[in-house]
């Protein structure tokens, strides 16, 4: 039996419940649907089947609609069932009404495909072509979807210069027009790139439809664009005038919404009108959909297309399904940093070509900047912002080689912090280096110094100072319960909440009845909205100590 391992989705996982029946060995058995992707599926199976992973089953469900063989990923017992995780074999294909077009575009860029999605729906049938994760073209069957139907409907060109063009095929109206001076080169570069935004972002506004994403070499005869997948989903999303289709992209009203805290998601390449970024003023982790559709200056439905743009973005998410939202600006996330002056171009390249040497070549503290004692604020700030300056999406316009290298930095990059934010995983990694007292000095004492200067700067109220200083004593000397609860303080006068959380729960382990830890806690559950886990450690606290102050006023705004 196999453990899950890490997620590494890259398509949208959406709920479901639908039961069926799967035949495994000569036998049925009775089974429910619990989730489901275009890659995967997620199955609870009553008993204990006869399992391996590798096996191939065969899935016959109605809702969603899905015949498909799939392979043992994973199974796990629970309870007098079997949780059983599959990968679907077989092309990407399904119901508009099951997922989400966004979802869809945002998987196939996301998993570097290489193929055509072809959608048929409301009798018009579409192909867009994708190479590694890029889209590069879109396509059309009908004469409204031509170049020259696009050329006629933008006004471009008077109607008499067109007519004779009629019926021809794009490549042959291309040269027609740049042939007798009617449009430069440039020009006609530009028009075919604005009908293949025309032709993907109008999809958005459709219900019903049927997809189906083939992988393999793209054709030779397409005219090969370079196109920012999140931007065209952000603008389609923006246009719905469908009410069905919105609905389907609105979040809750109660819901809260803040900046998804995955950079690869945050640092897309997007831009946003400037009156969309009004209503992104308003997302702060804190504000529902409702306040936000009552502060904001845009009518109730333009602010709703706006959050639904940025949620099938993946760029803002609901609170609720985030640990830890980044304490970033709207400004941060959307500030244009492409460059266009060929020497801005070459001191990019030359910077992606010194980055990816260092991946390849140093520590995860190089890779990110960082002295092997920085605190976990440093790290997540360096983490960001080697994620803005390196995401592969905000790069689009480079070529294949480079951008393949990018995604490998980025790679890095999340690795290094996905190890070094864990503190058990950071000291093993610290191991294999051989971090040794000789390179750091002595340790222990060190970290006594790092101590008594973080004491101090508390003292003055200097509490980013003091974070600091107790940050590399706590790395120093891990053993340390007073290391750790001071860190805890100074990041929760900083209302640096769930950091101060991270670092208290250390010094409990360490200290388990210590009750000025069990105070501070609660004073920071307290402020992340958890009255009756803030109450218990303030009770905890008095029972070791009942003249706690800091407890006792814990209790005492409780009941304010």
């Amino acid at each position: 039996m196999a453990d899950k391992g890490k997620d590494r989705r890259r398509f949208r996982r959406y709920r479901a419940g639908g039961n069926f029946t799967l035949h495994i060995g000569g036998r049925s058995y009775r089974a429910k649907v619990l989730d489901y992707s275009l890659e995967g599926l997620g199955m609870q199976v009553q008993d204990t089947p006869p399992l391996q992973n590798g096996h191939t089953l065969e899935v016959n469900l109605q809702s969603p609609p899905l015949r498909r063989q799939g392979r043992v990923m994973w199974f796990a017992r629970q309870g007098d069932a079997t949780r059983v995780g599959l990968m679907l074999l077989g092309p990407f294909e399904g119901q508009l009404g099951y997922f989400l077009l966004s979802d869809v575009l945002m998987g196939l860029q996301r998993s570097l495909r290489t193929g055509v999605l072809e959608l048929q729906a409301q009798g018009l049938r579409r192909k867009l072509y994708f190479r590694q994760g890029d889209l590069v073209f879109a396509s059309g069957d009908t004469e409204a979807d031509s170049l020259w139907a696009y050329l006629q409907s933008s006004g471009r060109l008077k109607p008499q210069e067109l007519e004779a063009l009629r019926g021809r095929d794009d490549r042959q109206v291309g040269a027609a027009l740049v042939k007798a001076g009617l449009l430069s080169a440039r020009e006609l570069a530009e028009a075919v790139k604005a009908q293949v935004q025309e032709l993907l972002t109008s999809l958005f506004d459709i219900q019903e439809g049927a997809f189906c994403f083939r992988e393999g070499p793209l054709p030779k005869d397409i005219i090969a664009l370079r196109l920012p997948v999140a931007h065209l989903i952000y603008r389609g999303l923006r246009r719905i005038q469908n009410p069905r289709v919105l609905r389907r992209y609105c979040p809750s009203l109660k819901e809260v919404l803040c900046f998804s805290p995955n950079p690869l998601d945050l640092f897309q390449d997007l831009r946003p009108e400037d009156r969309d970024k009004q209503v992104l003023s308003l997302i702060d982790g804190k504000t529902s959909v409702q306040d936000i559709l009552r502060l904001s200056p845009l009518p109730e439905e333009e602010t709703l297309r706006c959050l639904c743009a940025l949620m099938g973005t993946r760029v803002v998410v609901p609170a609720s399904e985030v640990e830890e939202a980044p304490a970033v600006q709207a400004q941060e996330v959307f500030e244009a940093e492409v460059p266009e002056a060929p020497s801005a171009q070459e001191e990019l390249l030359q910077k992606i070509e010194q980055m990816h040497r260092l991946c390849q070549e140093e520590t995860y503290y190089e890779a990110l900047g960082l002295k092997h004692w920085a605190g976990p604020e440093e790290l997540k700030q360096a983490y960001y912002r080697r994620a803005k300056e390196f995401h592969p999406d905000r790069h689009f316009y480079l070529t294949d080689d480079v951008k393949a290298k990018l995604s490998e930095i980025f790679a890095t990059i999340s690795q290094a912090y996905s190890t070094l934010r864990d503190p058990e995983a950071r000291r093993r990694y610290d191991q294999s280096l051989q971090v040794a007292p000789a390179r750091l000095g002595s340790n222990t004492e060190l970290a006594q110094r790092k101590f008594r200067e973080g004491i101090k700067r508390l003292r003055l109220q200097e509490f980013e100072r003091a974070e600091q200083a107790f940050a590399e004593a706590s790395y120093l000397d891990a053993t340390q319960p007073q290391y750790q609860y001071y860190y805890g303080v100074a990041l929760l006068r900083q209302q640096k909440y769930r950091a101060a959380e991270r670092a208290l729960q250390r010094a409990l382990k360490l200290q388990p009845l210590n009750p000025d830890v069990l105070a501070e806690l609660g004073h920071v559950y307290l402020a992340l909205g958890f009255p009756t886990r803030a109450r218990g450690n303030f009770q905890r606290a008095l029972k070791e100590d009942p003249d706690n102050q800091r407890a006792r006023e814990g209790l005492a705004s409780l009941k304010s």
